[in-house]
């Protein structure tokens, strides 16, 4: 049986966290990394949210996705080379 995974962030470095369902429920999600720090560890820990959260959440990402869209847009059209963050995704 699976359950859909709605968001992941912080997929780069550290724990990867986000939101999922977990038996048709919102949840915020959280994957540490194993004690020696190489690697996932295979269990999350999973905290209930509401329905309103989980919806602000999502709009959130939607706005935080259009933004970075027209950041590397705007970046192309004038064919700037500074470096910005959250262009390195």
């Amino acid at each position: 049986m699976s359950e859909p995974v709605y968001m992941v962030w912080d997929l780069d470095a550290g724990r990867r966290t986000g939101s999922a369902s977990c038996q048709g429920l919102p949840h915020y999600f959280a994957c540490p990394m194993t004690a020696d720090g190489d690697e996932y560890a295979q269990h999350f820990t999973l905290t209930p949210i509401s329905a309103p959260l989980l919806a602000q959440a999502s709009a959130a990402c939607r706005h935080a996705a259009r933004l970075r869209g027209a950041m590397v847009a705007l970046r192309a059209t004038l064919n700037l080379t500074f470096h910005c963050p959250c262009l390195a995704r």
